[in-house]
């Protein structure tokens, strides 16, 4: 159906999110993923709805910029 979509293994994981616990100890294992249409976000949809309702709401949007705090 030309989605985008990729099988990880549990390093590809962790280089993605460095948080996770992939070892053999961890309270629920990681062995693999499925990274489904990775380059527009969660829903391409429900991201702009958002981003619509905080621009309402007076909420200056920054792309690109870390957030520290």
């Amino acid at each position: 159906m030309g989605i985008e979509n990729y099988i990880l293994n549990a390093e590809e994981i962790k280089k993605l999110v460095p948080a996770l616990d992939i070892s053999d100890k961890a309270a629920i294992p990681i062995v693999g993923a499925i990274l489904i249409h990775p380059w527009a976000g969660s829903h391409d949809a429900a991201v702009w709805g958002f981003v619509k309702g905080c621009s309402k709401l007076g909420v200056d949007l920054c792309p690109g910029v870390e957030v520290t705090e």
